[in-house]
């Protein structure tokens, strides 16, 4: 059975690959001298962090934290 901690590790886990991903990608951008001021990177980004919050506020709300 999952716990709050281990269910918040593996959230933060994926937000970290999110953010990976979009590092590589802004480094791609500038290699390739593309650089917009806003790209599908960041907008993607973005998404992923709201998606973060919302999914951690539901966590937080599973195990009755608030």
């Amino acid at each position: 059975m999952k716990t709050y901690d281990v269910e918040r590790k593996e959230l933060f886990d994926w937000l970290n690959q999110e953010t990976e991903k979009y590092f590589s990608e802004v480094k791609k951008a500038i290699e390739e001298n593309r650089i917009q001021l806003d790209s599908n990177a960041n907008s993607d980004y973005l998404k992923a962090h709201r998606e973060y919050n919302q999914k951690l506020l539901a966590l937080k709300m599973k195990y009755g934290i608030i």
